[in-house]
């Protein structure tokens, strides 16, 4: 009765979540320019193509098992080559946090120092992964390109790789969860999501973690399967790696763990949960552990980081004002103290003061300003680094960039298909919650990981890229709710016919 009542409880918490998110999406979504019929056009011929889709991968469902995984290499090996095309062909010089953990690697692989962003990563640890990750990798491709090698190209190809295993997690999770007609599909709604084939450009934190958390996920799907002790554990090692490095890269990878944990324990398998909560804290202490001995080994002082590095309570304090976003004055008033527990105690007092100030309704205020700009941006703002200096004067920069004149047109499509994926996640969970069983997927680590990545967007800095090593989760979620929304779409028209036959008679 207690797991029964949990279980219905996240379902709630989920439907209200989305359908939250998803109505300001829409209303207020691309800072209200977005036209709302062109919206409801696209999300119609969003349904559309993921309906034909589905009707066509079940008609030839024979021809779909025997080829699949021929045809998804061939999709994989296509869109990578396309991923790989435009993020060369959006080339622009990175700055700011991106260059410190691009340049900051060039630097050491050359120098053998990171001198010049020192500072950065004493105030900002939280890089250091992916700094680490990029020295290793560029270190690698050095040995056999030599001097010549084009850094920017080949940070386009390994961000092109993350955002491939990504496509490659997202379909075999939905092939597995759903069926081979729902591969199919999640091949269809991922070319639907504009904004992922110039992401390969956008080589950070962000993006460079997508693939993590569904490949968590798949492999705690076959770890179900396992039989053995034996078998699981050796999955569990391998999700723990998996997360072990995306957290590095992006430590909110960690919500899809957390969030598996709490579904082992809705469904009474607590031995399975804590042996793989074991693993993973062994697995990524040590990670961390590695990491921090390579860095403060040489490139970086433990006394100084303790003295420098921003305090998490500063991007809770950022995060309560206004709608969340980035805030200079914020930092000049947490980097004022030279005491560490004066700026915790002076952190503390100013969320507070903020917090009470805002009262329910400013708080209310506060969240509906958060999520519109964290989910009302189906571009996921990539362009807040498209726009660094681009080296191409090309056509293309009038759409992607935030100056181009065609940009409105451009967030609008994409919002379309933002918007069409938070509706059908809506479907899903209100089918779900419905009486029929037919087409029901209980999926807990799904709808919790967005209600994590909600919640930790509540209380924390936001921005439209914020979400995006989770997009993974909203995509299996509105997967799921595909059949439901079928089923409405077809009781609606029912109706309708009904009516209006019952009219023509009357006549």
């Amino acid at each position: 009765m207690g797991k029964a009542v949990c279980n219905f409880s996240v379902k709630v918490l989920f439907l209200l979540c989305i359908s939250f998110v998803a109505f300001e999406a829409y209303m207020n979504g691309a800072d209200g320019k977005a036209d709302k019929v062109v919206l409801v056009v696209l999300i119609a011929v969003s349904f559309a193509v993921l309906v034909l889709t589905k009707y066509l991968a079940r008609r030839y469902l024979k021809f779909f098992d025997k080829n699949f995984i021929k045809i998804l290499a061939a999709y994989l090996l296509v869109l990578t080559a396309v991923q790989i095309f435009c993020g060369i062909h959006l080339r622009y010089e990175p700055m700011w946090d991106l260059d410190s953990v691009y340049g900051g690697a060039i630097c050491w692989l050359e120098n053998g120092t990171i001198d010049a962003y020192q500072d950065y990563f004493y105030y900002f640890p939280n890089n250091l992964g992916l700094l680490v990750f990029f020295r290793a990798y560029f270190g690698l491709l050095h040995l056999f390109l030599g001097n010549g090698m084009d850094y920017f190209v080949a940070a386009v190809v390994i961000c092109s790789i993350m955002i491939t295993i990504f496509r490659l997690s997202v379909v075999w999770i939905a092939k597995k969860l759903l069926g081979t007609e729902y591969g199919v599909v999640m091949m269809v709604l991922l070319l639907l999501c504009v904004p992922l084939y110039f992401a390969a450009a956008v080589f950070y934190t962000d993006v460079m973690s997508m693939a993590a958390p569904p490949l968590i996920y798949l492999l705690y799907l076959y770890s179900r399967e396992e039989v053995s002790w034996r078998g699981k554990i050796f999955l569990y090692v391998e999700m723990a790696f998996v997360a072990a490095i995306g957290m590095e890269i992006k430590f909110t990878v960690l919500i899809i763990v957390i969030a598996i944990g709490i579904e082992m324990l809705l469904q009474g398998k607590w031995k399975n949960c804590l042996c793989m909560a074991a693993i993973h804290l062994a697995v990524i202490c040590a990670m961390f552990g590695a990491v921090g001995s390579v860095v403060y080994s040489g490139l970086l002082e433990k006394e100084q980081a303790e003295k420098q590095n921003t305090p998490y309570l500063h991007w809770v304090m950022m995060g309560a004002k206004g709608n969340g976003s980035y805030d200079g004055d914020d930092y000049v008033f947490t980097r004022q103290f030279t005491d560490r527990e004066a700026q915790d105690a002076a952190l503390k007092a100013e969320i507070a003061r903020r917090y009470r100030e805002l009262g329910l309704d400013g708080l209310m205020d506060l969240w509906k300003a958060k999520t519109i700009k964290c989910f009302g941006d189906g571009t996921y703002a990539l362009s807040d680094f498209l726009d660094d200096s681009p080296q191409n004067d090309t056509s293309w920069n009038d759409w992607i960039l935030y100056s181009g004149k065609n940009y409105d047109d451009y967030r609008t499509i994409c919002l379309g298909g933002f918007v069409s994926v938070m509706l059908l996640m809506l479907f899903g969970i209100a089918g779900n919650l419905g009486t029929r069983r037919e087409g029901r997927v209980n999926a807990p680590a799904i709808w919790l990981s967005f209600l994590g990545i909600w919640i930790f967007l509540m209380f924390w800095e936001t921005s439209a890229r914020y979400f995006m090593n989770l997009l993974s989760v909203m995509l299996v979620a509105a997967l799921i709710g595909l059949p439901h929304m079928e089923r409405w779409v077809k009781r609606v028209c029912r109706k309708i016919r009904a009516s209006w036959r019952a009219e023509r008679q009357g006549y």
